[in-house]
């Protein structure tokens, strides 16, 4: 909320993205670090069909709420899903991501921006939408599974992973060398695209 709030005209309703995403859903404060706060936790979820948390990797263990130690058990049917920023393994696991950081580590705002410009970050959180979307996925796929194993599981969607997977067809372009250089050029008419190839792969430019 920040963001918006820096935002002049959004300041007279500095919740309005809070309402627009959160529209037609109900939410309560549960404070998990209290006993009392745990206990209404594993009320709702006895009926539930899916826990979602983007806490840090370790979280919910150390309120002795983990997945596998405690939920597994007592929820058999439980689809658990943890989005994080690097996921709780590796050389980044455990380690706090949002966005823009995410943006930059991965390569995407490297090929964003004006011809002979600094990189750029992408206007929209791509990063966040992208999760979002394969945190869904991780999600319909563990309830499906479920309709004939009977059991739950738990999916684990990391930020990193995410942007990573955006940059996958610039970065395997670079690496093979049949990409020079890409921008998006901005003509007296409409914007433009334009690739370079390397002599030997170069047969003709189309404008479309």
């Amino acid at each position: 909320m920040v963001f918006l709030r820096n935002h002049r005209f959004l300041q007279p309703r500095p919740r309005i993205f809070l309402i627009g995403v959160n529209r037609n859903k109900k939410g309560i404060a549960v404070d998990l670090a209290t006993a009392e706060g745990i206990e209404l936790l594993l009320r709702l979820l006895e009926d539930a069909d899916v826990l979602l948390e983007n806490f840090k990797p370790g979280t919910l263990a150390r309120w002795g709420i983990g997945y596998e130690e405690v939920l597994r058990q007592r929820f058999p049917r439980l689809v658990h899903c943890a989005v994080s920023g690097f996921g709780a393994d590796g050389p980044l696991g455990g380690l706090p991501g949002y966005d823009a950081a995410i943006q930059a580590m991965a390569g995407l705002m490297s090929v964003n921006g004006e011809a002979g410009g600094e990189a750029l970050r992408i206007g929209l959180p791509i990063v966040d939408m992208v999760t979002g979307l394969n945190a869904m996925a991780g999600i319909l796929l563990a309830l499906h599974e479920r309709q004939v194993s009977g059991r739950g599981q738990s999916v684990d969607i990391a930020l990193y992973d995410c942007g990573i997977s955006r940059a996958c067809g610039s970065a395997s372009l670079l690496s093979t060398s049949t990409l020079a250089a890409s921008r998006l050029y901005q003509p007296s008419r409409q914007p433009m695209f334009v690739a370079g190839l390397p002599p030997a792969r170069f047969t003709a430019v189309a404008v479309g």
